[in-house]
């Protein structure tokens, strides 16, 4: 099953609250609590990677929901709230109506970036 990332981005609320920790320690290095020779590009390479991750598995857990509701990741927060209810909503809405030049564009920027088997699904 293909996920088209792009037609359902997660709000920053929501994946801020998949991994819980990441949100303060993002606002005390932009704050500067940690002196600039501390935040290296590793640590900068890293937090881009756990928002990524963030985001996919609320993507890929709003889908999920549809065929397993029962799975007990359900009942833990963010996964339990309002708030996942009514992205996973809004985007099963969204991908059931998106046209099939938006699944084009995923495919092609999917390509570029040499995701081939993203790519050859669409």
């Amino acid at each position: 099953f293909h996920v088209p990332r792009a037609i359902s981005p997660v709000p920053p609320e929501l994946k801020d609250k998949v991994f819980m920790a990441l949100a303060p320690l993002r606002a005390d290095i932009a704050s500067g609590a940690f002196p600039a020779e501390d935040v290296s590009k590793t640590l900068e390479g890293f937090l881009e990677l756990v928002d990524h991750l963030a985001e996919v598995l609320v993507q890929d857990l709003s889908v999920l929901f549809e065929a397993m509701p029962t799975l007990e990741i359900f009942t833990c927060a963010p996964f339990n709230t309002t708030e996942f209810a009514a992205f996973r909503e809004a985007s099963l809405a969204a991908t059931a109506v998106a046209p099939r030049a938006i699944f084009r564009q995923t495919a092609k920027e999917a390509a570029e970036r040499g995701d081939t088997q993203t790519a050859a699904i669409l």
